[in-house]
């Protein structure tokens, strides 16, 4: 399609337009500069020649994204007809867009994908309470300055809100992210997870804007805070620093809700169990989006409601051969060699039971059936390297899971082990499986690599809260 102006610079009514950035079928864009004001400006032209009521409709879009105040979103300077044409004069957004940021061959950290999506997490969130209707977003219209702060063009048009217009914004945003998302580095898997809720919801159901605010928020916390050399984390001052978690501590009020008032009344957790000595417990527990959420030694703790699956443990595998020799000692130290590969028992026979909807062990498997036979060792490998400060569930966390409804046909590792205070019920250094099918009692495994068709695992997050 022929631009409207091929001949640049070309000045219009008090702008000088300098480059062509997108062609699209009824608007181009272009940036420019204010010629009495010398600031630089983003363009948005209408085709001339268009039916009257698409130009009432970019008229009317460019009203409401005026009068709109929404974050990480440049205002909109002002709207002018000039040379027969009219056009939308707005404020330049900082930085590159990701469409060249694409082109560069780079790629964004998971610091900066946790920003994108939460930033446009804000900005839809908004744009709903404001009953306002919206479009997705674009590579084009996804800005990132030097030091990875985002911002975009105004996502507002013209019409009625409609039915699917969020999940659509979803869908489209994870499209655009994932051929920048990170490879091979640490907070990978959390980057896939995000992007999977933004295309297909948790477990078939819609996930809202503001649970992506809240669940960025936890995992860039974990990011930043969780490697000392992370060069994001080393640019954070402290006063930063406690600014951002004090707004991530009312993230975490808002999404959780009442659920933590009502919950918060439960009392001590002794009625867990008769077997396991319960020491210090989780308070204040909450179940939202498949965790349960407790504060523990303060720090915010997310242990899954359900074991790690057979699709999850595979792409564990898969990348698994990817990794240099350097990688894979980090994962496997203090882990025995010859417990060192990390291959369930029976994993191909899992495999095709999950791929043909199948029998393994006398249960029909899928995809995101748990997977079984796995050692203690197979389940702290894949700790290590699903998350950083990922760890195993202690028995009393297992315990806790269970009564909210996170029960498995599993006996489960737990990081617990029989020792003091047994009074000699359990060999000492026994490490404990939890019955997750009988009220997650713990049971002793004869030692660290015992595998069978029952053993599973899950997996716990921690957020720092204060």
């Amino acid at each position: 399609m022929t631009p409207i102006f091929p001949q640049l610079p070309r000045t219009l009514g008090g702008y000088t337009l300098t480059r062509l950035l997108l062609v699209g079928p009824e608007t181009e864009l272009y940036e420019a500069s204010q010629t009495h004001m010398n600031r630089p400006v983003i363009i948005e032209v209408l085709r001339p020649g268009l039916p009257r009521e698409r130009e009432a409709a970019f008229l009317n879009r460019a009203r409401l994204c005026a009068a709109a105040e929404l974050p990480h979103v440049p205002r909109v300077v002002e709207t002018l007809m000039a040379e027969g044409v009219w056009f939308i004069a707005g404020e330049m957004p900082e930085g590159r867009t990701l469409a060249e940021i694409h082109a560069s061959g780079a790629r964004l950290s998971p610091i900066q994908i946790c920003d994108i999506v939460e930033a446009a997490a804000e900005v839809y969130t908004m744009t709903e309470k404001a009953e306002l209707a919206t479009m997705a977003l674009t590579p084009y219209s996804i800005f990132l300055n030097d030091a990875g702060k985002p911002s975009f063009l105004p996502p507002i048009r013209d019409g009625e809100i409609q039915e699917g217009d969020t999940a659509c914004n979803m869908q489209y945003l994870a499209a655009v992210l994932e051929p920048l998302r990170p490879v091979n580095v640490e907070g990978e898997n959390r980057v896939l997870s995000i992007l999977q809720w933004l295309r297909e919801g948790y477990e078939g159901q819609p996930v809202a804007w503001d649970t992506f605010t809240y669940v960025c928020g936890i995992v860039r916390e974990q990011l930043s805070t969780g490697t000392e050399n992370n060069p994001e984390n080393s640019r954070l001052s402290e006063a930063r620093t406690k600014r951002h978690l004090h707004r991530l501590r009312r993230k975490l009020l808002r999404a959780l809700g009442f659920t933590v008032l009502a919950l918060a009344a439960i009392g001590g957790l002794s009625w867990l169990g008769t077997l396991y000595p319960q020491g210090e417990q989780p308070t204040l527990p909450a179940v939202h989006n498949g965790m349960l959420a407790a504060k523990r030694h303060g720090s915010t703790q997310h242990i899954l409601m359900r074991p790690v699956s057979i699709r999850e443990y595979e792409h564990f595998i898969n990348s698994w051969k990817l990794l240099s020799e350097d990688e894979k000692a980090a994962i496997n130290r203090n882990i025995p060699d010859t417990c060192g590969e990390h291959i369930p028992g029976d994993w191909e026979q899992q495999l095709a039971a999950a791929a043909n909807k199948g029998q393994y062990a006398g249960m029909e498997l899928t995809p995101d059936s748990p997977v079984r036979n796995v050692s203690y060792w197979d389940a702290l490998a894949y700790t290590r390297f699903s998350a950083s400060g990922a760890t195993l569930p202690d028995a009393a966390q297992l315990q806790a899971v269970h009564k909210a409804g996170g029960a498995s046909e599993l006996s489960e590792w737990s990081a617990t082990v029989a020792g003091d205070g047994w009074l000699g019920i359990y060999p000492d250094n026994a490490p404990l499986l939890m019955d997750m099918a009988h009220d997650a009692r713990p049971l002793p495994a004869p030692d660290y690599a015992y595998r069978s068709p029952k053993t599973g695992f899950r997996i716990v997050l921690t957020s720092l809260d204060k």
